[in-house]
C-alpha cells in the first residue's frame, strides 16, 4: 500500500475525523499554510476557523459544491450530503419582510441541538443582520461549521458562556453553570464582578453539598419617588405603607431566584429585612413628618404587603431584630471605625461618593456638599453592620442587593459575604 504523503493527510479539526470528545475548536495551525493545495483558501497565509466555515457552508447553503481539496483535506467527503440535507430540512418558514439569513437552517438545527446556542436578526438597510450567542468548545470561540459538528454528534466538550467568561464557575456541573447563565441574562442582575462570581460559586457548591441557603433581601422603607425617563428618582415627600421602590424589584427578581435553588436540589428560605434602623434619623422624621413610632408602623405594613406580593415562601424582618439584644448604635459605631481603618474601603469611597450624591441630595436637601461624605459613613456603617448580623444569624447567606451596586464594598468590611445585585434603577 502506497503511503500518504503529508499534502494528502486530514487537517486536525474537530470534524468528524474522530470520537467527539476528542476532538478540538476548528482551528488550523501555522503549519496548513503551507500546502499548496489549501494557498487559494488562505488569508494572509492564514486559515482560520471562520474562512474555513465560510467555504463550506456558503456553497452548500447557495446550491453549490464546496471546493473539493478542502471537502477533502478536512475529511469531510460523507459530511457535505448531510449538511445540505439540514440546509433543506430546516428552512421552513420566514415571516419578515426582509430576505431570511443565508444560515438561517443552520441556525435553527444548532439551536434544536445545543440548548446554549442562541440567534437573533435585525434588519438594516433591508438585509439581515445576525447576532449569534454561542457555546464555546474546549474554551474556545467556535465557528459556525465548527457547532454544525458539534451538534451532529453531541459533542461532549461544548462549554457553557459563563465557564468562559468566570473560570472558577468550572467547578459547577455544566447543567447548574448554564442554568446560572440563564439565570443572570434573563433577570435584572448586575453583571458580577470576579470577586462575587467566586463566593457565588463557593455557596452554590455548599448548597449542592446539602447546606441550606438563605436568601436575605434588605429593603428600604417606602419612600416617595417619580420615574424621570427610564430610571427613578428617589423624592423623600411621603413615606408610604406599601411595597417600596428597592422592594418592589427583589418581589420580581428574587423569586426566580430561590426555585432556581429549590430545582437543583438545595434548601433554600427568603428574608425580607427591612431597614427599620432609619426610623432614628431625626431629620429624615422631620422631612416626612412623621415619629418614629408612626415610621415603624408603616413600615411594618409594608413588609406585609412584599410578603403578599412575593412569588416563593418567605418572611420579613426588622434588620436591628437581629442585633439580639446588641446596641445597634454601638455596632455601627464599630463598623465605621473599622471602615475608616482600612485603606482599602478609604481608596474606594470617593467613587462611591460621587454615585450616592444625587441621592443625597434628594433626600438631604440643602446639606453642605462637604457633610455627603459624612452621610456616606454613616450608611457605610449601616451596610458593614448589617452584613455582620447576616453572617451571624443566617445559614449560608446569600444577599441579594437592589440599590446601588456601589455599596458592596461595605458589605465587606467584616469579610467575605456573598452579595449579588440587581442593575441600578434610581
Amino acid at each position: 500500500m502506497q503511503a500518504q504523503g503529508a499534502d494528502d493527510q486530514p487537517l486536525a479539526s474537530p470534524l468528524l475525523s474522530g470520537p467527539p470528545s476528542a476532538t478540538a475548536a476548528l482551528v488550523v495551525t501555522s503549519k496548513v499554510t503551507a500546502r499548496p493545495d489549501l494557498e487559494p483558501f488562505c488569508r494572509r497565509k492564514k486559515l482560520t476557523g471562520s474562512l474555513i466555515s465560510k467555504q463550506i457552508l456558503s456553497p452548500i447553503a447557495c446550491g453549490g459544491e464546496p471546493p473539493r481539496a478542502l471537502v477533502r483535506a478536512l475529511g469531510l467527503e460523507d459530511s457535505v450530503a448531510t449538511l445540505r440535507r439540514i440546509h433543506q430540512a430546516y428552512r421552513g418558514e420566514w415571516s419578515e419582510s426582509y430576505p431570511a439569513p443565508k444560515y438561517l437552517p443552520f441556525y435553527r438545527f444548532i439551536a434544536s441541538r445545543l440548548p446554549d446556542f442562541r440567534w437573533r436578526v435585525r434588519s438594516v438597510a433591508g438585509q439581515p443582520i445576525t447576532h449569534i450567542q454561542a457555546p464555546y468548545v474546549h474554551y474556545a470561540q467556535p465557528s459556525l461549521l465548527t457547532l454544525l459538528i458539534c451538534a451532529l454528534h453531541g459533542h461532549a466538550d461544548v462549554v457553557p458562556l459563563l465557564k468562559v467568561r468566570y473560570p472558577q464557575t468550572r467547578a459547577l456541573p455544566d447543567s447548574v453553570a448554564r442554568d446560572l447563565q440563564r439565570l443572570l441574562e434573563t433577570h435584572p442582575f448586575a453583571r458580577p464582578y470576579e470577586a462575587q462570581m467566586t463566593m457565588l460559586v463557593r455557596l452554590i457548591q455548599r448548597g449542592l453539598a446539602g447546606e441550606p441557603i438563605t436568601l436575605v433581601a434588605p429593603v428600604c422603607p417606602d419612600y416617595g419617588y417619580k420615574k424621570v425617563g427610564n430610571r427613578y428618582r428617589y423624592t423623600f415627600s411621603r413615606l408610604g405603607s406599601g411595597v417600596g421602590l428597592v422592594a418592589s424589584r427583589v418581589v420580581k427578581t428574587l423569586p426566580a431566584l430561590y426555585w432556581q435553588l429549590r430545582q437543583w436540589g438545595v434548601a433554600a428560605s427568603v428574608v425580607v429585612a427591612a431597614g427599620d434602623f432609619e426610623a432614628a434619623d431625626t431629620q429624615t422624621l422631620a422631612r416626612l413628618h412623621e415619629t418614629r413610632a408612626s415610621f415603624l408602623d408603616k413600615l411594618a405594613r409594608s413588609q406585609e404587603r412584599i410578603l403578599q406580593a412575593m412569588a416563593c415562601p418567605a418572611r420579613a424582618i426588622f434588620v436591628t431584630d437581629l442585633a439580639d439584644g446588641r446596641d445597634w448604635l454601638r455596632l455601627v459605631r464599630e463598623s465605621r471605625t473599622r471602615i475608616q481603618a482600612s485603606p482599602e474601603l478609604q481608596a474606594a469611597v470617593p467613587a462611591i461618593l460621587s454615585a450616592r450624591r444625587p441621592l443625597y441630595r434628594a433626600w438631604f436637601g440643602d446639606w453642605p456638599t462637604n457633610d455627603h461624605g459624612e452621610i456616606l459613613l454613616r450608611q457605610g456603617a449601616e451596610y458593614a453592620s448589617m452584613a455582620k448580623l447576616f453572617a451571624e444569624n443566617f445559614d449560608t447567606p446569600l444577599v441579594i442587593g437592589a440599590d446601588h451596586r456601589c455599596m458592596l464594598p461595605f458589605y465587606w468590611t467584616f469579610g467575605a459575604l456573598p452579595v449579588l445585585y440587581l442593575k441600578a434603577a434610581y
